[in-house]
């Protein structure tokens, strides 16, 4: 059977990112089934932020002391964020993700944990090297079954700009889904909304607020461009830009598509094009590697009423032996929200859609009742006293296709 999915890229096949030869299959059902009753908003994820760059061939990873991860826990590392070289803001163009850099992620079985240092000990040394920066370790969890009822929510912590964002899980047996399992708005963050001085005239890629920048929203490169600023109408990668003087949007996270432009200033400033530019978009393997959904950018206003960009998409990564159900798997961004007089911020982009991965074991099937979301982008806020200030729509990320039995 041949899927459509939006459902894939969050939850990548994880065949070829591994910490050893990956014999983890569907995992050994250790944490038994997972029920999530109507009604009900099950919110999971236990990451930590990696302490000390991790190198290939080491089997020590050293993460946050007190950390709640336990011997014997299947644990992802995440390659989540800090490309470089950093971009050149303004750029629209598909920024193409390393071999090394930036989504990268493998699988590794725990041994034991020094919980007052903070120290990992694998089954296995690593594939791969991680540094310190926008790296994570995320508990994956092993079930024998999963069942979301209708009216109930599965969904995940979000990124934080250290950790979270993804639901990963492995499931020996069937996976039911009558609810929604999802990453909504998990993903990079968008830019915080600051009052300005009533500025008028300004202009710049990189801004600082104290000549009317707004912030931009996160990326994979994050937010700050090698000049050293978080502010300005310019994208950095697929972070959407802030916007500019006086009460300029704040444009949308890019993914697979390029974000939306923030609106126009205001009427009195000449309505000139000084909305956050759209993030752009990211070429990857999507077999490989996966990252979030980039945040839109903030609205530059005076007062209380502009607000913040919306955070992007996360990720979400499932192996189980079978899919049923007519629930929903979703990765989407988020909209901002409303502004009054003042700009208003970009949607989020939408993630790496959801993941399933569908063999090489005889037998996996994907059930085509379930209803996936493309990993959308969600809104722009609009601003109510100046309609020429909107946040900017971003764009999703395109489904994937995947024969079942066939990663």
């Amino acid at each position: 059977m041949r899927i459509t999915l939006a459902l894939i890229v969050g939850l990548l096949l994880a065949q070829v990112a591994r910490a050893e030869p990956d014999s983890f299959g569907l995992g050994t059902g250790r944490d038994g089934a997972l029920s999530v009753v109507a009604g009900r908003s099950v919110v999971t994820g236990s990451a930590v932020p990696l302490r000390v760059a991790a190198t290939a061939r080491g089997s020590d990873v050293a993460v946050s002391a007190g950390t709640v991860l336990a011997a014997g826990d299947l644990v992802m590392i995440h390659h989540t964020g800090g490309l470089l070289p950093l971009p050149t803001p303004g750029d629209a163009k598909a920024v193409v993700l390393p071999t090394s850099g930036p989504g990268r992620f493998e699988l590794a079985r725990v041994a034991s944990v020094d919980a007052a240092a903070g120290v990992l000990k694998l089954t296995q040394p690593l594939r791969f090297s991680y540094p310190v920066a926008r790296t994570q370790v995320l508990r994956v969890g092993e079930f024998t079954d999963v069942n979301i009822e209708a009216g109930a929510r599965l969904s995940v912590t979000p990124w934080d700009g250290r950790s979270g964002g993804i639901l990963a899980m492995l499931v020996s047996g069937t996976v039911t889904n009558e609810g929604r399992i999802d990453a909504d708005g998990a993903g990079y963050l968008g830019g915080d909304y600051q009052a300005h001085a009533g500025l008028k005239g300004c202009t710049g890629l990189d801004l600082s607020p104290a000549q009317g920048g707004s912030a931009r929203g996160e990326g994979v490169a994050g937010t700050t461009s090698g000049n050293k600023s978080a502010t300005g109408r310019g994208n950095l990668a697929n972070g959407g830009g802030g916007g500019n003087c006086a009460q300029a949007g704040g444009g949308g996270g890019g993914h697979g598509g390029i974000g939306g432009n923030g609106g126009r200033s205001s009427v009195s400033d000449g309505a000139r094009v000084e909305g956050g530019l759209g993030g752009a978009p990211l070429s990857y393997s999507m077999l490989e590697r996966f990252v979030f959904g980039g945040g839109g950018g903030a609205g530059e206003g005076t007062g209380t009423d502009g607000t913040s960009g919306a955070q992007g998409g996360g990720g979400v990564f499932i192996r189980a032996l079978a899919f049923e159900g007519k629930g929903v798997f979703s990765a989407s961004g988020v909209s901002a929200n409303v502004a009054g007089t003042d700009g208003a911020g970009g949607g989020g982009a939408g993630g790496p859609s959801v993941g399933v991965w569908c063999g090489p074991d005889a037998g996996l099937t994907l059930e085509d009742t379930n209803s996936v979301v493309p990993g959308n982008g969600g809104n722009g806020g609009t601003s109510t006293g100046n309609p020429g200030t909107p946040g900017a729509q971003s764009q999703s990320i395109d489904c994937v296709i995947v024969d079942a039995g066939t990663p």
